[in-house]
């Protein structure tokens, strides 16, 4: 599968969506796809028994439902039921510009990547209103948030990333999915898992915009920057000295208690 190109008719893109309450966000990222110049082989939403509305939506815009789960669960019962060559995971509070999918598979192929980390854009949506005090909040640590991102893609350091991503399904299934025994940072793992087994890894050129919901709770703020900063800190060490020992540590004792309650409501 991996010497097929864009042009390939055979080439089939698999969209995975794990959800949970998600009627507010889904609709637009469900939409975004709709109008991508690049339309995907199919759609598959990985809900976990949502209490609102979005089964509903996602069945109306065309989506397969499947049993999903907290969240490492939910993307690997997507993939399960998936039959694309190339399988695509997105959050559900993610919102993609224009040609942003054919943009994100062209960079994937001819640059012969296994994993293509996409990059997050982070912005407050005008359909969500958390409070003005809130909002303004969000808004800056969403700014600093994006510096962030470009630094990180720059050094190729992956301490923090957001569970949208690609890669070639017959590797996704190689290399067991995420690890369901951790209940956060399961996206840093799997992303471990492709470093640790030689895969080519980077993160794309070509971002998707992301809510900044996850910084709305006040009693996280003080701990978006901070993480932010340790987690650049560490990556640059571990690329200057080759030493990972602190990077690990860091991941193992810190990171993966913090990231969880700063990645959002799912």
């Amino acid at each position: 599968m991996k010497n097929k190109n864009l042009n390939s008719k055979s080439l089939k893109i698999s969209i995975v969506i794990p959800t949970y309450n998600e009627e507010l966000h889904l609709p637009h990222l469900l939409q975004s796809i709709k109008e991508q110049s690049l339309q995907p082989f199919e759609v598959i939403v990985a809900d976990a028994g949502s209490k609102d509305k979005t089964r509903e939506i996602a069945k109306k815009y065309g989506a397969k439902v499947v049993k999903g789960g907290m969240p490492a669960v939910g993307r690997n019962a997507g993939a399960k039921a998936a039959k694309g060559d190339i399988i695509v995971f997105f959050d559900a509070d993610t919102v993609l510009p224009e040609n942003a999918l054919k943009n994100l598979v062209n960079e994937f192929l001819s640059e012969k990547l296994d994993l293509l980390i996409i990059t997050p854009k982070y912005i407050n949506y005008d359909f969500e209103d958390y409070g003005f005090v809130r909002d303004v909040i969000r808004g800056f640590i969403g700014i600093v948030s994006n510096v962030f991102m470009k630094v990180q893609r720059k050094i190729k350091s992956y301490e923090t990333i957001m569970g949208n991503m690609m890669c070639w399904l017959s590797d996704f299934r190689e290399l067991g999915g995420f690890p369901e025994e951790l209940k956060q940072a399961e996206d840093i793992a799997f992303v471990k898992k492709f470093l640790k087994a030689g895969k080519k890894v980077k993160m794309s050129r070509q971002t998707v915009y992301v809510s900044t919901r996850r910084f709305k709770n006040l009693k996280l703020v003080f701990l978006g920057v901070p993480f932010l900063l340790l987690s650049l800190f560490f990556g640059v060490i571990t690329k200057v000295t080759g030493n990972n020992k602190l990077e690990k540590w860091w991941l193992n004792n810190i990171a993966r208690k913090i990231y969880g309650p700063l990645g959002g409501e799912g």
